[in-house]
């Protein structure tokens, strides 16, 4: 198949996903779509579906080529407008998302998911893998999440990160009780960006899981940075041991300590024990 007819028939194909969101066809509960380059008409088709669609939750788009820097402002605003039946999306993916016009990456696109962030009260899922995002963008996410008390899980591996970002973001998850899962891999985060993360894992007593691990590798030794492994600790914390009920609070009742280890079961982690232990050791003594 020559690569013009190949195009053709991709085109045939978005057409007809979009007239199934628009039917509501109830097959569609992820609206997904890759490997295109969309044009502002095409964008248009794909606002308009999703507009008529009451039944999708999620919208996965990779590895897209937009040629009008409007394309996403375009898609944005059936996100920041609440009365459309499009906020009923709540697990929004875009990876590898590509700009005709190289400068709309930052300036644009960064800027609408920002907005996004502030306006939209149901996306509980973002997902911005391998978008290039510097620090700049990052800046833009972090003025939308500082506003936003729905979004439980973000991920900003495999992209252009490096201390800078990774201190802005920790300035807003000391005051953010929602998200309680970062995905920050494979960025050019260095030991500064990680200390200034583990300041405020110690902090939040919600966020249970962060993922910032990069394998450093040298011909045939490779090292883990000690302060992923500090990290990972604190967020175990939270995560099985439920931190927040030793919160401003030095009168934990003993009752709540069987349910509590009962609850713990096999996962429960050596050190989890030893910081309960540590903390309340007149809970623990027969």
């Amino acid at each position: 198949m020559e690569r013009r007819d190949f195009r053709k028939l991709r085109g045939v194909m978005f057409r007809h996903l979009c007239r199934k969101v628009e039917n509501n066809d109830p097959s569609v509960d992820c609206v997904a779509w890759g490997y295109y380059t969309l044009k502002q008409y095409d964008v248009e088709m794909l606002v308009k579906s999703i507009r008529q669609n009451t039944v999708a939750t999620k919208l996965r788009l990779w590895n897209i080529t937009m040629t009008n820097k409007e394309g996403f402002k375009i898609l944005a605003e059936i996100f920041t407008c609440g009365k459309t039946t499009a906020s009923r999306i709540q697990h929004l993916v875009l990876r590898k998302i590509e700009f005709v016009e190289t400068n709309c990456l930052e300036h644009n696109f960064l800027k609408d998911i920002g907005t996004i962030l502030k306006m939209n009260n149901n996306i509980q899922r973002l997902e911005l893998p391998s978008n290039h995002i510097t620090d700049t963008g990052i800046a833009y996410i972090c003025n939308g999440l500082a506003e936003n008390t729905t979004l439980k899980h973000l991920n900003l591996s495999h992209n252009k990160i490096s201390c800078k970002g990774a201190t802005c973001i920790s300035k807003v998850l000391l005051k953010n009780n929602t998200l309680t899962y970062l995905r920050l891999s494979d960025n050019p985060i260095k030991d500064e960006g990680k200390l200034a993360i583990l300041y405020v894992v110690k902090r939040n007593f919600y966020i249970k899981t962060i993922s910032i691990s990069c394998m450093e590798s040298s011909s045939t030794i490779t090292t883990i940075n000690p302060l992923n492994g500090a990290i990972q600790y604190y967020t175990d914390l939270n995560n099985f041991g439920h931190r927040q009920i030793l919160k401003n609070d030095d009168t934990v009742p003993t009752s709540l300590w069987p349910d509590l280890l009962a609850w713990f079961g096999k996962n429960c982690k050596a050190e989890v024990f030893y910081y309960y232990i540590k903390s309340k050791p007149e809970l623990f003594k027969s």
